[in-house]
């Protein structure tokens, strides 16, 4: 064998082995043993560890008031913080939403209005052109 093949094969046999190295260890669940509520409290422990996350999504909306699709960025910290930037077609930026224990700010650019306050002044309100109420914005978004 060549010197070069013999060098070839040390360098797949290391990056093989490096490969399989950065896998984690196999996680199996045994279905038969574990019940759904134990699955549901693995989940909500789990959820409890989230601190904070942040994502950019695609949302549709098919209501009488409003259709149409629409990009946002969505950051969250816990226990009540949510930021949400949307983005139209085209790349239109469409408004701005945060909500924070106390705090409340809406940015709409397309039709320029500005809102700001308390949560609890607006909680009921709809400000948006398809029916969802701030107070719903926290179960829709953060899952909270």
């Amino acid at each position: 064998m060549s010197q070069t093949n013999y060098l070839l094969l040390v360098f797949f046999l290391a990056m093989s082995i490096i490969i399989a190295g950065c896998a984690g260890p196999k996680f199996a669940l045994d279905t038969a043993s574990v019940s759904v509520k134990d699955i549901l409290k693995s989940i909500e422990s789990e959820q409890k560890k989230l601190v904070s996350y942040g994502s950019t999504c695609r949302i549709s909306v098919d209501s009488p008031e409003f259709s149409g699709t629409f990009f946002a960025e969505i950051l969250y910290q816990e226990p009540d913080s949510l930021l949400i930037s949307a983005t139209g077609p085209f790349g239109i930026h469409a408004g701005t939403l945060f909500i924070g224990r106390e705090r409340f700010i809406f940015h709409n650019q397309i039709n320029n209005r500005f809102y700001n306050g308390s949560v609890a002044d607006y909680k009921d309100r709809n400000f948006f052109q398809f029916p969802l109420k701030l107070s719903e914005f926290m179960y829709v978004f953060a899952g909270k």
